[in-house]
């Protein structure tokens, strides 16, 4: 039997192509969207189960799984090239209990979207990768090799990733008021 990974999700930009069971649990009252960014091998899927939630709607809690990629409003797989309508490609949730449904990507690339803003609220969930069906007898968005999606590239682009959010972080503690990140980086 394969031993499941443990992984304690420390940074607001974490990009990983590990399967395991991750973790999350508020530090603060900071109320910024952070995401996991998920990407494996062109023939898989990124398959993911919650098996622990605490992000009260009350509280402003917010937990969306995307179908791909999304940062600061665009989309990966854009919109034009995927079978799917955005609206069945993001999935918000948020509450006390777990969602009971296993989410799955179309893809070999998935995000997990959050915002939990009060201390010591969190969640856990398990996430496999399974192999497509649908990988070599269709040509659709949901069998397509997406170029930029190998392990080099994914580094390079976490490197990116990272700068960025450092760059919005120290944007947002000199400035009041309303941030727009799209405009950090």
């Amino acid at each position: 039997m394969k031993r499941t990974a443990n992984h304690v999700i420390k940074e607001c930009i974490h990009m990983t192509s590990e399967e395991g069971h991750y973790f999350y649990k508020s530090a603060g009252d900071d109320a910024t969207v952070c995401g996991i960014y998920f990407v494996t091998a062109p023939n898989m899927l990124v398959q993911v189960h919650f098996d622990y939630l605490d992000v009260p709607c009350a509280t402003g809690g917010l937990i969306a799984f995307v179908d791909g990629w999304e940062l600061n409003g665009g989309y990966f797989p854009a919109v034009e090239d995927h079978e799917l309508p955005l609206s069945e490609r993001v999935n918000e949730f948020c509450g006390l209990t777990p969602p009971t449904r296993t989410f799955l990507s179309s893809q070999n690339a998935a995000l997990l979207q959050y915002r939990v803003p009060k201390r010591s609220r969190g969640f856990s969930f398990k996430v496999t990768f399974v192999k497509n069906p649908a990988h070599h007898t269709r040509k659709s968005p949901r069998s397509m090799n997406y170029p930029g999606l190998d392990a080099a590239s994914v580094r390079s682009k976490i490197k990116i990733l990272r700068s960025c959010y450092i760059s919005s972080r120290k944007q947002i503690a000199s400035k009041a008021g309303y941030f727009d990140a799209s405009q950090a980086c």
